[in-house]
């Protein structure tokens, strides 16, 4: 849908949530439509970008934004559009968002492009107008260039505080002691500043996490887990596949195996889905530092652990079941997929189900709809949609079976992958 701008005197496009998160729709929007200015976060247009390549691209500005960005997604991007102008734009909610800005296409100047100061990841850049950016440590005093440190955001832009929260208040808007009459944002984020004095983030200085592009608390995670009767305990942690896409893992120590969906629905009643662990491991014991707490560097790989399934397993029987299983490994990372196991509990979520279809599309020759996994979330049933569209048995063969209709799909659009699978269940 568009409607007017009061700024420009044109109209301002919508996209659909189905558009969004489908790469062909998103592709063959942006040919009808094309789009001057793009802003997405880097996991939602690696997805894009993935499967469509140049035509999940703006035509002018690229503006990544809400999680770090790899330097391997940058160059891809540049390949095919060396000319697209690329910024990378940094800030919490509590500064109205926008507090950094890098442009991808000047040059970082670091002393000798010594690898000690070339950053892992994207700099997130320079505060904007009317904002302060300060590297502290604990006592609150700024550290050297190249060390790290805590940021402080200052400036127009800075909240006043959280409502009705005055004891989070208090402990994350601060008097600024580097300028006695303002106020700061603490952030929680760790940062060094380079010598051209860009800044580069580096993670948390708690244990909150970015999952693709929110805000995760794994302590609230966790005391959702430990509601479960038989968990005695637990830690979530973020891991990083081989395919690149950052999950949710939960390790935990029972006294009986538990199915992998049991832990995410206790989680599921309680948090949005993006908190929902993508892995339940079972573990006898967490590992521990010699000082007795939790060593959750030592957390071991869950695809070599193994995780709880309710599916017994059984192989791939036809060639389309065989060819769906090998996409689905390649893309969740998971070395032997059976044809009952479910795809969310093997880790799947909707940015990797955009490359699933992307990648089924060439693999099987049938272009299925987004939603379809969302239906058919194991193996075999996404054969016999396979299938069925081959056989020419319609737009969607499962419209007179399971009841997914123009109103059903008007219904998906918006909706979190946990609200989908609650409304077809009741289907």
């Amino acid at each position: 849908c568009v409607f007017p701008s009061l700024l420009s005197g044109g109209c301002i496009e919508l996209i659909s949530q189905e558009t969004a998160m489908d790469p062909f729709q998103f592709a063959a929007h942006n040919v009808e439509y094309p789009i001057d200015v793009l802003k997405i976060t880097p996991s939602h247009l690696g997805a894009l970008f993935g499967a469509v390549g140049e035509g999940a691209l703006p035509l002018k500005v690229l503006v990544l934004g809400g999680e770090a960005c790899s330097w391997d997604l940058v160059a891809r991007i540049k390949a095919v559009a060396p000319e697209l102008t690329m910024l990378n734009h940094y800030g919490p909610t509590e500064t109205t968002i926008g507090a950094c800005t890098f442009d991808i296409d000047i040059d970082i100047d670091v002393a000798d492009n010594s690898d000690a100061w070339r950053p892992a990841t994207v700099p997130i850049g320079r505060p904007i107008l009317n904002t302060t950016c300060d590297v502290v440590d604990t006592a609150g005093r700024p550290v050297p260039i190249g060390f790290p440190g805590e940021l402080l955001i200052g400036g127009a832009g800075v909240a006043t505080g959280y409502v009705g929260e005055s004891a989070h208040t208090n402990e994350r808007f601060v008097v600024d002691q580097l300028r006695p009459e303002g106020r700061v944002y603490r952030t929680g984020d760790l940062v060094r500043r380079l010598p051209d004095g860009n800044l580069e983030f580096l993670g948390r200085i708690d244990q909150q996490l970015k999952i693709r592009g929110h805000r995760v608390e794994p302590g609230e995670i966790e005391r959702c887990i430990l509601e479960h009767l038989v968990v005695r305990q637990v830690a979530v942690v973020a891991r990083e596949f081989a395919s690149g896409d950052v999950r949710l893992v939960a390790y935990y120590v029972a006294d009986r195996p538990i199915e992998s969906t049991g832990l995410q629905s206790v989680v599921a009643t309680r948090l949005p889905e993006f908190m929902v662990p993508s892995m339940c491991v079972r573990m006898d014991a967490l590992p521990l530092t010699p000082s007795g707490k939790l060593d959750r560097r030592a957390l071991p790989d869950p695809t070599a652990v193994g995780v709880e399934n309710h599916a017994s397993h059984v192989a791939p029987r036809t060639d389309t079941e065989a060819r769906l299983a090998a996409v689905w490994a390649e893309v969740l990372g998971v070395p032997d997929v059976g044809v009952d196991d479910d795809f969310f509990v093997l880790g799947g979520h909707s940015l990797l189900a955009m490359q699933v279809i992307a990648r089924a599309r060439h693999s099987v020759g049938v272009e299925l709809p987004l939603h379809s996994l969302f239906v058919a979330p194991t193996i075999a049933g996404l054969a016999v949609l396979v299938d069925e569209l081959r056989s020419g048995a319609g737009d969607w063969a499962l419209e007179n079976d399971i009841g997914v209709d123009d109103e059903l799909t008007a219904l998906l659009e918006g909706m979190s992958d946990e609200e989908i699978q609650l409304l077809l269940a009741d289907e």
